[in-house]
């Protein structure tokens, strides 16, 4: 059972409350800790820091991908700062950092994976194993443009020039998943999280996405959304609202 959560882009207060709520379980963060138009330098660190400490598991999201120490200028996302700071915590963690991850039957990536992108792949761990390699491969290494993987294409949606997004790009609900898979993603923000059934008959699939400002998870094992608002906060709407417009 693992509880899921991401893009909190230097939002500390939500990152503290996840972490405290149900501390026995496995708590999922699936990237996107850096970059804000609001949260300072050291709001990032301290969230990105407060999560590695505490033994949250962390995906790479594409806010993440221009800190890298070989970082290719086509990776630039918007928000983006030339922080040495934010350069520096990035690469003392970058290898914590996975690109994909299953839980209870779910694929987590940090925006998706495409139809095309998973189409060379007949099982979720194939998939899995793959986008872990290529990411690794290019955490170690500096990659020319052109030798870039399609993990990290960027399609037309997203300003790119590739027809659908990899999985640091893809937008779920505008770009065709797989919908082989059940998925969990983020990278695409909503005002709240969204749970969409995909595919035919009891072939289908769940596909989740947790990029919303507000203080619920997703639970892998009973397959819903919790909230995990502090108690005292919980049914204080204008506080609530505070905290969860905060960023």
């Amino acid at each position: 059972m693992s509880l899921i959560i991401s893009d909190l882009h230097g939002n500390y207060a939500k990152c503290k409350a996840f972490i405290e709520y149900r501390p026995e379980e496995e708590h999922i963060i699936l990237g996107d800790f850096m970059d804000s138009f609001s949260a300072s330098d050291e709001d990032i660190i301290a969230t990105f820091k407060i999560a590695v400490d505490n033994g949250c598991v962390c995906l790479c999201g594409n806010h993440e991908l221009p800190y890298l120490n070989n970082a290719h200028r086509d990776l630039r996302c918007s928000g983006n700062r030339y922080s040495p700071e934010l350069f520096h915590v990035v690469n003392q963690y970058k290898h914590l950092l996975h690109g994909a991850l299953i839980r209870d039957n779910y694929l987590l990536t940090h925006g998706g994976l495409s139809k095309k992108h998973g189409k060379p792949f007949k099982t979720i761990e194939d998939a899995s194993t793959w986008i872990n390699m290529e990411l690794f491969w290019y955490l170690d290494q500096p990659v020319p443009p052109e030798s870039l993987s399609s993990i990290f294409d960027i399609g037309s949606l997203r300003g790119g020039h590739q027809d659908d997004s990899g999985i640091f790009w893809c937008s779920i609900g505008y770009e065709k998943m797989d919908i082989r898979f059940n998925q969990i993603v983020g990278h695409t923000f909503r005002p709240e999280p969204l749970v969409l059934l995909e595919g035919k008959g009891r072939a289908k699939k769940k596909h989740v996405s947790v990029d919303s400002p507000k203080f619920i998870c997703y639970n892998t094992a009973t397959h819903e959304l919790e909230d995990f608002m502090l108690e005292e906060y919980r049914h204080d709407e204008q506080l609530r609202k505070i905290l969860e417009r905060q960023f």
